[in-house]
């Protein structure tokens, strides 16, 4: 029951049928369907068959510190409402992580996610070469002259803005390859190549910018391990020129003097980040003082929570990406001793048996056929998170559910691998705070140094 209430539940979040249907929205049904979906998931929590992996502290962090936030700045009524506008999309989180645990589900994740972002291309296509700007699925976009608008696709909620749009189309366009099949070429054509060119079309008609740099980072994380860095390098500098010479941006420059008055908000962002370092100036509240937004993720959320809550945030993301890693690479051990390959294979194939797992969670390997299938899982989303994150760069989009549904299913395929019993190297929590606060700080350092060089210009 939980499955299947949360699985409507992420997909009319994504389509938010109250603003798609207006006469829907007085009925709440996104907020009614959250509610039963975490009640109806509460059972497999208390009996105890659900592991918590470090993501789900990190997030509990980083709601203490949204709460903390407005405490720090004396403004209490505050906290009602951000929660209010928080937890409809970190409860995807525990939804997933606890509603998604086979491989069999999340198969059925990927396809809604995938179905859902070719209705939503396909829809706004329609409105797109309609050229009405008043439908809601447009914006009208003003030229660098303000002479002339041009039309970019949008869709609904969360993905209101076209730069929203293209950052989740780019980050769960990479799940359509688990349906891959080697040697077979027309079931490969409609089943992966076709949705992808729909899924890029839909790209290039939200004619983002930080989707051209978005999509760039895919293709050099994508063929990185095939062609090695320096060809991969090379080939995401053409494919970032071809979307040049192609207008993926409307006809928009993509360059850093182009980006002058972006770069210009992230130096006045980072004064305030200076001006209250630790606890920020109130979770969603930048906006709402200062009337412009960071345009950069990371900023936007070490101002609104500081840095103890940007650390937490960051800390999802670093652990997640290196959960995958690990599993990405999981290959047979280094010991290359028949004999111990054979036993770590017979491990293996227990952990495959439909038997009862000592730990406390019943999440299993049973579904999937091989350790190939979870090393591909792990791939794949490890370029959408890519994806995301270079999108990241150029949004002020720290709390989507875009985030909390790559970090949930993260989460689940650790839980997965952990229970095979054929072992792989995780770092731990030491391990990970020490690289999140490298991560963190380096983040921030490197949005010092783009404003000190662009401003010596």
């Amino acid at each position: 029951m939980g499955f299947l209430i949360s699985l409507v539940y992420i997909v009319l979040a994504i389509l938010s049928p109250s603003e798609m249907l207006p006469a829907l929205a007085p009925y709440r049904i996104e907020l009614w369907l959250a509610l039963l979906a975490t009640l109806s998931s509460l059972p497999a929590v208390l009996e105890g068959r659900v592991s918590f992996p470090a993501q789900t502290g990190f997030l509990v962090a980083v709601l203490f510190c949204l709460v903390g936030s407005f405490a720090w700045i004396g403004w209490f009524g505050g906290i009602i409402p951000a929660l209010g506008n928080f937890l409809p999309n970190a409860i995807v989180f525990y939804l997933v992580l606890v509603n998604f645990r086979t491989i069999k589900r999340l198969r059925w994740l990927a396809i809604v996610l995938l179905l859902a972002s070719l209705y939503l291309v396909i829809r706004g296509s329609i409105a797109y070469f309609g050229g009405n700007p008043n439908d809601p699925m447009i914006f009208a976009q003003w030229n660098e002259d303000n002479t002339a608008w041009f039309p970019r696709m949008r869709a609904f909620g969360f993905l209101n803005d076209p730069n929203d749009l293209a950052q989740f189309l780019i980050s769960f366009a990479p799940l359509l390859w688990l349906q891959w099949q080697a040697g077979r070429f027309l079931i490969n054509s409609w089943r992966v190549l076709l949705p992808a060119g729909v899924l890029l079309v839909g790209v290039f008609l939200t004619h983002s910018r930080g989707g051209i740099v978005a999509l760039a980072a895919v293709a050099l994380f994508a063929f990185k391990d095939r062609l090695g860095r320096t060809r991969s390098a090379i080939l995401a500098a053409i494919a970032f020129i071809a979307m040049q010479v192609f207008s993926f941006a409307g006809g928009r420059d993509v360059s850093m003097s182009a980006g002058t008055d972006r770069i210009d908000k992230w130096s006045e962002a980072l004064e305030v980040i200076r001006s209250s370092p630790l606890f920020g100036i109130g979770y969603g509240q930048f906006y709402e003082n200062y009337g412009w937004v960071t345009h950069n993720s990371y900023l936007h959320c070490a101002a609104e929570l500081g840095m103890f809550g940007y650390f937490f945030w960051m800390a999802l993301t670093v652990s997640s990406m290196s959960d995958l890693a690990s599993i990405a690479h999981w290959d047979t051990p280094n010991d290359q001793d028949p004999e111990t390959v054979k036993i770590h294979d017979e491990a293996y194939n227990h952990a495959l048996e439909p038997v009862s797992l000592p730990h406390h969670s019943t999440q299993s390997v049973q579904e999937t056929d091989d350790r190939e299938t979870l090393r591909r899982w792990a791939k794949l989303l490890g370029i959408a998170f890519v994806g995301y994150l270079a999108a990241a760069f150029f949004l002020s989009r720290a709390y989507t559910l875009t985030l909390f549904l790559l970090v949930g299913v993260s989460a689940v395929l650790r839980g997965l691998m952990h229970d095979s019993e054929y072992h792989t190297r995780f770092k731990s929590r030491k391990q990970l705070l020490r690289l999140t606060g490298l991560l963190s700080v380096g983040m921030l350092l490197t949005m010092y140094i783009i404003v000190r060089i662009h401003w010596l210009k």
